[in-house]
């Protein structure tokens, strides 16, 4: 049965920030969606280790912008705030 499986991603080629998809697949769902008319998507597919990677990878991106979006919002600070070396040391130990 885990031979049909198909591990695959799927991003987004529009220019606004989109996270990947991942999904697992059977190789009938694969073909249909590969041969559906998708422009603005693009469908990669992966082995099963190297897509958890991707997969952690990209959860752990979408966490971390969101920790810092709200920062920004709590001590009102811009998107560049990570470069101030004095906000960083002596207010992010505390949060």
């Amino acid at each position: 049965m885990s031979e049909n499986l198909i591990y695959i991603a799927i991003h987004s080629l529009k220019y606004e920030p989109n996270p990947s998809q991942f999904d697992i697949v059977t190789r009938e769902q694969y073909w249909r969606m590969k041969k559906s008319k998708m422009y603005d998507k693009f469908i990669q597919r992966y082995g099963p280790d190297r897509w958890r990677r991707e997969r952690d990878q990209s959860y752990r991106e979408e966490l971390r912008t969101q920790c810092s979006k709200r920062i920004q919002e709590k001590y009102n600070v811009g998107p560049d705030w990570e470069q101030n070396r004095w906000f960083v040391e002596q207010v992010r130990p505390t949060l």
